[in-house]
C-alpha cells in the first residue's frame, strides 16, 4: 500500500498572484470567453474564477482581500486617544475612574485588566515608580510574629 505523503511532506496550498487574478478579471472583462473557457486557460478552477468575478463586483477591486482574523478590538484608535486626553488631563485616574469614564461616554464596557493592558501597549505606565527608596517600616509578616510568640 502506498501512502501519498506524511504530514511532514504536507504543504498548504499557496494563494495565486494578484498579478494571476488581475489577468484573469481582465480576460473576463474584454469578454475573451466564458467562465469555464477562462478557467481552462488560465488552469484554474471555474469556482475560483467565479469567486474572483464576485469579489470583484462587491469589492471593486482585482487584488486579493486581506482578512482579519480574531475579534475586533475594543479599544480602537479614537478610544486611545480618548484615554490619552483623559490622562494628559488628569494623570492620576485609576484604573476604575477610566473603567467608569468608558462606560459613561464611551458607551464601552471593558475589564480593568483589559484597560491596563492597553494602556501598557500604548507605553503608558503606572504612576508608582520602582525608583522610590522603599519604606523604612518594616512591614511584620506572619513569620516574624511567630518568631515572636516563642520566646
Amino acid at each position: 500500500m502506498l501512502i501519498a505523503s506524511t504530514l511532514h511532506d504536507y504543504e498548504m496550498a499557496k494563494a495565486y498572484d494578484d498579478d494571476l487574478r488581475r489577468k484573469i478579471l481582465q480576460s473576463y472583462e474584454r469578454k475573451e470567453g466564458t467562465i469555464p473557457q477562462i478557467a481552462s486557460r488560465f488552469g484554474v478552477s471555474e469556482g475560483y474564477v467565479e469567486k474572483l468575478r464576485s469579489q470583484y463586483l462587491r469589492t471593486g477591486k482585482m487584488e486579493r482581500i486581506l482578512h482579519r482574523h480574531g475579534r475586533k478590538p475594543k479599544f480602537t484608535p479614537l478610544v486611545r486617544e480618548q484615554l490619552q486626553t483623559w490622562l494628559k488631563s488628569q494623570p492620576d485616574l485609576t484604573l476604575k475612574q477610566l473603567q467608569k469614564k468608558l462606560e459613561q461616554e464611551e458607551q464601552l464596557h471593558s475589564s480593568q485588566f483589559s484597560i491596563w493592558t492597553t494602556l501598557k501597549k500604548m507605553g503608558l505606565r503606572l504612576k508608582k515608580s520602582w525608583s522610590i527608596p522603599k519604606s523604612k517600616t518594616r512591614r511584620e509578616s506572619s513569620s516574624y510574629a511567630r518568631r515572636g510568640s516563642r520566646k
